[in-house]
């Protein structure tokens, strides 16, 4: 963050892997605040008087444990907050007091939840906020860090202050400089379930699969298409609609029956056609800055072989065995003869449009210089082609 003044604050959320067992922190870099060089500062969550009514929250609710709505009326913005969990607001910040504030032509805000947050994280959804003081890390160092900690959602019984996320909410941080009230910095995280030390990536990841979810190489253009979405930010939800285009119509995704975060579509008739290409582009519903695709090639679905080739011939290091036509051979064969007729190699693969052969025998050992005869077949279950030549070894 780049501030208006020329420092520049840096905020930095830390622990959000896993919303049922982590905290937020924040830290603030501003050398300009480093007034006093001989002891460790500290910087106050909370402005002194009724300043910053365009940037913070306002406490009109009393934290109750999750039992208040999220849809009460906003002060200032609707997305700025209405409950500070700490309940600690200042009781002279006036002029916000019960005698002077209207919030939606509602005025009643009690004198006890008056004052403004300098420095706040915030769940917009939600509208819990927590105002956080700051502690200098050391003498001079101008890098400032939280003092407590905030939990993102409870996992204990009694009644724990949260922000009360749910998977794939965004929380900000909210920094401004006391005595330079130009000089402000903003973050953004979002949060998802996950684990470990550090925060998991958040970006997402498009492929193209099968009915179960495992990635394909290409279709036929008699498939069905799925596509299968990973986005650790909305891990738990139920569904992203409309999240993934392709060719101009949008889909939605559901989450795969025993995955936190990965969400596939139905299958899709699309009228596919032999030689096409399709792509799919996903953009988080939330986040429109994320975006993933993924692009696939159709293929025949009926096998069409017009003739079989060996290539490169001759070959030092590997040579493919292939045909020209279109489809893809449900089983194909290769079996590659001396010239005794002595079978010194074969190899059986399925689904496959080509064989491999490094010019070895069925033990693994190198084949000598020459011609060796190969014999193909390759089926589709309805349609069988066979086809033979020679390949040639030049090491």
């Amino acid at each position: 963050f780049q501030a208006e003044d020329g420092i520049r604050d840096v905020e930095r959320s830390r622990g959000l892997g896993d919303v049922y067992k982590r905290q937020v922190f924040i830290e603030v870099i501003d050398p300009d605040q480093d007034e006093d060089q001989y002891r460790r500062e500290r910087i106050d969550g909370f402005w002194d008087g009724g300043q910053n009514v365009p940037f913070g929250p306002v406490a009109t609710e009393e934290f109750a444990c999750g039992n208040e709505p999220y849809d009460l009326p906003r002060c200032v913005n609707q997305l700025l907050g209405t409950v500070n969990i700490f309940n600690d607001n200042p009781t002279t910040s006036l002029p916000h007091d019960a005698t002077t504030l209207t919030i939606n032509n509602v005025t009643g805000v009690k004198t006890e939840h008056a004052g403004w947050a300098k420095v706040y994280v915030l769940n917009p959804r939600s509208g819990h906020w927590a105002a956080v003081d700051l502690l200098e890390t050391g003498m001079a160092t101008g890098d400032f860090v939280s003092v407590i900690c905030i939990d993102l959602t409870s996992i204990y019984s009694e009644c724990v202050p949260t922000l009360g996320v749910l998977p794939g909410d965004t929380i900000i941080a909210v920094y401004q400089d006391p005595s330079n009230h130009s000089d402000s910095a903003w973050i953004s995280i979002k949060v998802g379930i996950g684990g470990g030390a550090t925060p998991p990536s958040q970006q997402s990841t498009t492929m193209f699969v099968d009915a179960d979810g495992n990635e394909v190489q290409n279709y036929t253009d008699a498939d069905l298409v799925y596509v299968k979405v990973t986005d650790p930010s909305h891990a738990g939800a139920q569904l992203l609609a409309s999240a993934v285009e392709i060719g101009g119509v949008s889909y939605d995704l559901t989450p795969i029956a025993g995955a936190t975060d990965e969400f596939i579509t139905d299958g899709l008739d699309l009228g596919l056609t032999a030689g096409d290409e399709i792509t799919a582009t996903y953009t988080d519903p939330t986040d429109p800055s994320d975006t993933s695709s993924d692009t696939i090639t159709i293929i025949a679905s009926e096998l069409s072989v017009t003739r079989f080739y060996a290539g490169p011939s001759p070959f030092s290091d590997t040579t493919t065995f292939g045909y020209v036509g279109s489809g893809i051979a449900s089983v194909m064969s290769v079996e590659v003869r001396d010239a005794s007729g002595h079978v010194v190699w074969s190899q059986e693969l399925a689904n496959v449009t080509g064989i491999v052969w490094d010019g070895t025998d069925e033990s693994g050992n190198s084949l000598a210089n020459g011609g060796y005869m190969y014999f193909i077949t390759a089926t589709d279950g309805t349609n069988t082609f066979s086809g033979s030549g020679w390949v040639f070894i030049d090491r």
